[in-house]
């Protein structure tokens, strides 16, 4: 959430569109920015709220429909959690969607690039979306290059595994997909194609939580006891609980082979740390993700966004950096003036009248 304010206050967008999911993700995410636009002298040119389930009412989803194409604003803000996007994706399907830019939460990302979704090109054209930072796994490609299913004689956890990454069955296995839809597997398929194609962003964050914890209990294990506390820092490491550890993870700051700091702040949460990424679509129909910017938050709170100044942001629509803005600013002798069933960020600019004088807001 911090890395899409940033983006908001980077651009100057101060008049946006809001899609949310209905949860306590989605709720928190419409305060933050709707406050944070608040700020900046903006607003919410409308908010919807996808509920769960594919089964929208037929008369709120034509309402949802009607307020997405007939909005004015550049831009909108698409933050909704995993179980909400196939809800969001049907409603954007029946959308006549105009020219816009889209801010997309990471999950998004695999839904814009699948095949299946080429009504949806227009709308994710350009869109920008912030995605976990990648990082670097000592050896993990060589793990994979030589990762062999025959190492694991027996293991139905692997094999389970095994039918998910090659989209292969092993009829042999409870609920395992009948050969009918599926090819069998051989068990000879081999992991080196993935080492060069796949995407690790997520499995680096995995590597990094690991590494966290085994940090953790490698001071808990060496520390030195105050005096007279021998007896419960022994009890302590022979009878650990699992809400013990919190103390000591968070504790735990490490550089990784990366480079990244990784450390907790007070609320027990890792340092954000996102690469902002656009998605242009190809002649072929399909979608190119390139890297544009990065955003990360320093140990001292302070929050980094960085643009590349060079890269095609905008796509095909815009040559130049879109406006978001309900209307410019009053020019000098003139001063806002509300205008009834609007958002407070839209107003007309009335003259002063003789004597009066505009200040700069």
């Amino acid at each position: 959430m911090d890395g899409i304010v940033q983006i908001l206050k980077h651009f100057g967008w101060k008049w946006v569109g809001l899609i949310v999911s209905d949860d306590d993700t989605g709720y928190r995410a419409r305060e933050r920015i709707s406050t944070e636009l608040a700020r900046m002298g903006g607003c919410l040119a409308f908010s919807l709220v996808i509920e769960y389930g594919a089964a929208i009412p037929y008369l709120k989803r034509k309402i949802m429909i009607e307020t997405i194409e007939k909005t004015a604003v550049n831009v909108i803000i698409m933050f909704v959690t995993a179980k909400y996007i196939s809800a969001s994706l049907v409603i954007l399907r029946y959308c006549t969607i105009p020219q816009r830019i889209c801010i997309t939460s990471s999950l998004f990302t695999d839904f814009i690039t699948s095949p299946y979704n080429v009504k949806l090109t227009v709308f994710f054209n350009a869109a920008l979306s912030l995605l976990i930072r990648e990082g670097e796994i000592p050896d993990f490609l060589y793990f994979l290059n030589c990762f062999s299913l025959s190492n694991y004689p027996q293991s139905e956890f692997m094999e389970y595994i095994w039918q998910s990454v090659f989209h292969c069955t092993f009829p042999y296995l409870p609920w395992s997909v009948k050969p009918t839809y599926y090819r069998i597997c051989t068990g000879n398929e081999s992991m080196g194609g993935f080492s060069q194609t796949g995407d690790y962003r997520v499995t680096y964050r995995v590597y990094t939580a690991v590494y966290a914890l085994a940090r953790a209990l490698y001071n808990l294990y060496s520390a030195q006891a105050p005096t007279n506390h021998w007896d419960k820092l022994e009890y302590m490491r022979g009878n650990l609980k699992p809400w013990q550890i919190n103390t000591f993870v968070r504790n735990v700051t490490f550089v990784t082979p990366s480079g990244d700091t990784i450390f907790f702040n007070d609320k027990g949460d890792p340092p954000a740390q996102f690469e902002v990424m656009t998605f242009l679509l190809l002649p072929n129909r399909t979608f190119a993700r390139q890297k544009v910017g990065s955003f990360h938050v320093l140990s001292d709170g302070t929050k980094l966004l960085h643009i590349n100044s060079s890269a095609d942001l905008w796509g095909p629509y815009y040559k130049e950096m879109p406006q978001s803005l309900c209307n410019e600013p009053c020019a000098p002798g003139y001063r806002k003036a509300k205008i009834e069933g609007k958002p407070s960020c839209c107003y007309d600019c009335a003259k002063c009248a003789d004597g009066e004088m505009s200040n700069t807001t």
